[in-house]
């Protein structure tokens, strides 16, 4: 698969719920991405069961949820709270972005891959301002993909001389 095939079309959803859960829900519920799943409920309460381990919201108005599904590939959507969501951060402050990664079992390295890449973009001290400032959804997801692919390249680039 190709690294840009993570994030489909219609990727970023604004949400209007401000409660975690309800968050959770809205996001698989209505955004484009995960409309092609067949159990988004049992994701769901992969999600779910996740979050109830630990919350995921890593401060800065930022939470990276994750949960397992057999569609065969990795999709990331991401919900956008202008009024921000009570989400048991780590620094108890609302969050503005989730985003939200689903994970075949079986692509399990790729995912951390994945992961390591949108955390170490995410903990970039002016991204997530810079999301916000894009008014129009398309804008943001044209950000966001550009953004995450230099960041994937640079992982490959790290790991090709460690």
């Amino acid at each position: 698969m190709e690294e840009n095939e993570y994030f489909l079309d219609g990727f970023v959803y604004e949400l209007k719920s401000t409660e975690k859960y309800e968050a959770i829900h809205e996001l698989i519920d209505e955004s484009p991405v995960f409309k092609t799943m067949e159990d988004r409920k049992l994701f769901e309460s992969e999600v779910v069961k996740r979050e109830q381990k630990q919350s995921t919201g890593f401060g800065r108005g930022i939470a990276v949820t994750h949960g397992h599904t057999d569609t065969g590939s990795i999709l990331i959507a991401l919900g956008v709270s202008c009024k921000g969501i009570e989400y048991d951060a780590i620094d108890n402050k609302p969050v503005e972005l989730i985003f939200m990664i689903a994970n075949p079992p079986d692509r399990q390295c790729e995912y951390l891959r994945i992961l390591s890449a949108l955390v170490k973009l995410l903990r970039k001290p002016d991204f997530r301002s810079d999301i916000l400032a894009c008014k129009v959804v398309k804008e943001q997801e044209t950000f966001i993909r550009d953004a995450f692919m230099r960041q994937l390249s640079e992982e490959k680039c790290c790991r090709a001389t460690a």
